[in-house]
């Protein structure tokens, strides 16, 4: 995580500015179905298509880490 973004909270010890930022970017994605008059089935799509992606680039780094690293180092 970014240094700007890591700021936690002293008092409630929540990452207060990601989730400034998470909210924000998510009011800007409604705000874009809105102006492209996105029904919610297509709203739904491209969510489930995003997280299908993050999916496979996580998947793809861990093989990644694994073949480097090896098996015998990842499990106990």
């Amino acid at each position: 995580m970014h240094r700007p973004l890591a700021h936690v909270n002293r008092t409630t010890n929540v990452p207060d500015r990601s989730l400034i930022m998470l909210s924000s970017l998510a009011m800007v994605m409604i705000i874009v179905f809105y102006i492209f008059n996105a029904d919610l089935q297509t709203a739904l799509l491209i969510q489930s298509g995003a997280a299908i992606i993050v999916y496979i680039i996580g998947s793809s780094a861990s093989i990644r880490l694994f073949e480097t690293k090896g098996w015998r180092r990842a499990l106990p």
